[in-house]
């Protein structure tokens, strides 16, 4: 009653938070009426969601990156050519509507999703498309594969959560695709306590080449995404990734107010990146939102996570 923006004066008088973490018994409460909205919705049951006259299903933009992150300097992946050629026998489109339930979009050669750019967004477009549509080109693969030598036919070990399907999903067509030119890799469950550690301790990524992220920023800023993870001595660097002309243009664009500038600074660092590959893009997930029939309001985008929602959600006539 004291809400501070009182042309947002709360609709409903309480709200209930429940916590689910069973994909299909969460799908079951949407449907049976039980909850009456969730965001990120379990993608397995986006097709149950999909088809009910329970409520209605939304696919917001997110800035969610779903990316194959390198864990070492060392291994076949330290070589580009390697890289590109992983990339290449990888049929993105195929996985981003396969793991996700068809919604997500394959990434081009890029981490960061067009709405992760607050800025920009015409310039980004633009380089976007320059980018080329996700394609796979075993034929091209292989000669990559060869070219790199013997050393890069050297097996390889993926890490996934284990118990977590859409990992495991990703992890088996990664397994598969790299089959298919040549390259052994060896998939690796670690326990969903332990995952996490692949990402703050080099003890816990020794003896992994590369592991699974779902990863997402913050704010609508692409440096969030680039500068930790490719400038020398950042903490998501974990393979020593340096390109002086990727440095130079992140550390001018940490530093440049002028939005259209900063832009072209990233962008051109995304051009380079594109090649170098410091770590394989994958997808955008979408946020799914599903609202039941009796409530309206909720904001069906990436916002959620630090929009203050709930103000706005009421009945059909409110």
């Amino acid at each position: 009653e004291n809400y501070w923006d009182t042309s947002h004066k709360a609709k409903a008088q309480e709200f209930v938070f429940s916590f689910i973490p069973q994909e299909s018994t969460m799908t079951t409460a949407l449907i049976s009426g039980e909850i009456d909205g969730a965001y990120h919705t379990p993608y397995s049951g986006l097709g149950q969601l999909r088809s009910t006259s329970a409520g209605k299903l939304y696919l917001g933009k997110s800035m969610i990156f779903t990316e194959i992150i390198f864990a070492s300097s060392a291994g076949p992946l330290a070589n580009p050519a390697v890289r590109s050629a992983m990339l290449l026998a990888i049929d993105r489109t195929a996985l981003a509507k396969a793991v996700y339930n068809g919604a997500a979009s394959a990434l081009r050669n890029t981490v960061v999703p067009l709405a992760e750019w607050g800025y920009g967004q015409a310039q980004a477009k633009a380089a976007w498309d320059k980018l080329g549509a996700p394609a796979v080109d075993l034929k091209r693969a292989k000669q990559l594969v060869a070219k790199a030598g013997a050393a890069a036919k050297q097996p390889m070990t993926i890490a996934t959560r284990a118990s977590f399907q859409r990992y495991i999903d990703i992890a088996t067509i990664v397994q598969a695709s790299a089959s298919q030119i040549g390259l052994a890799v060896h998939i690796k469950p670690i326990s969903p306590n332990s995952y996490g550690d692949l990402f703050f301790s080099s003890k816990a990524r020794t003896g992994i080449d590369m592991f699974i992220s779902e990863n997402y920023a913050d704010i609508p800023e692409p440096l969030e995404i680039l500068y930790p993870a490719v400038v020398p001595g950042q903490f998501y660097n974990y393979t020593g990734y340096s390109n002086p002309t990727v440095t130079r243009d992140l550390n001018q664009a940490y530093t440049q107010a002028d939005d259209n500038k900063r832009a072209a600074l990233v962008l051109a660092a995304q051009a380079v990146l594109a090649d170098d590959l410091a770590a394989l893009p994958l997808a955008n997930p979408a946020v799914p939102l599903f609202l039941s029939s009796r409530i309206t309001g909720a904001p069906a985008s990436f916002c959620y996570l630090y929009y203050p929602w709930a103000r706005d959600i009421g009945s059909s006539g409110t």
